[in-house]
């Protein structure tokens, strides 16, 4: 009769949790639908204001767009990343890369994102620098 340890069963039940929990879907966090906007702390004290990003569908596509305005006297560099989600809240994949745009002194500029994918919905920015 084979005998296991203890830290013998401890390993074993820690490869049956990670296989566990490697079996099934990826699934995301729900979005809230009033959270569509997040911006860092840096970038509300750098002068820049957003508007919530809106959905639209030109051409078979799903595109986001969304106003910056810097109402500093200086330009400001910022990054920004759209998450695109489903009707159930899922995150869709793949990620959107970084973007970066400067936004010069007391002007605005337009962020837009589109993507090929009729089960979007829902969109969130996230703008820092």
């Amino acid at each position: 009769m084979m005998r296991i340890g203890l830290s013998g069963s401890v390993w074993i039940l820690t490869a049956l949790a990670v296989l566990t929990g490697c079996g099934g879907r990826a699934v995301s966090l729900p979005i809230n639908p009033q959270q569509t906007l997040v911006c860092d702390d840096a970038v509300i004290a750098a002068g820049l204001q957003a508007t919530a990003p809106t959905l639209s569908t030109p051409r078979e596509r799903v595109r986001a767009t969304a106003r910056v305005r810097n109402q500093s006297d200086r330009a400001v560099t910022l990054h920004y990343r759209f998450y695109w989600y489903d009707e159930q809240g899922l995150e869709r994949l793949p990620y959107d890369s970084d973007h970066q745009i400067t936004v010069p002194a007391r002007q605005d500029v337009t962020l837009i994102s589109e993507r090929v994918d009729p089960t979007i919905n829902r969109v969130r920015l996230h703008i820092f620098l």
